[in-house]
């Protein structure tokens, strides 16, 4: 039995290759904004970069979040631990 014989022509044809096209120019599209959302996503996700200790110290000193002995305390322990390593 050939297409034909099912009733599928020449127009029919055309109609058949134009929808076949016409899904596979949509998957691409889809595939090409996805790649593109996907590879532009990690520049919002990057990390900020790590204070130092110190600095962070120092910050929290400065906005009233510890007092004077306090820092010099955990400043003393910071300096400590730093040099063990």
């Amino acid at each position: 039995m050939t297409l034909a014989a099912v009733g599928v022509t020449g127009m029919g044809w055309v109609l058949m290759i134009s929808s076949m096209l016409l899904w596979a120019a949509l998957l691409v599209a889809i595939s090409i904004t996805a790649y593109r959302w996907l590879k532009q996503r990690p520049v919002a996700q990057q990390r900020v970069p790590a204070l130092p200790p110190l600095e962070i110290l120092r910050q929290r000193l400065e906005r009233g979040e510890i007092d004077a002995p306090t820092y010099v305390r955990m400043r003393a322990e910071l300096e400590d631990e730093l040099r063990r390593h």
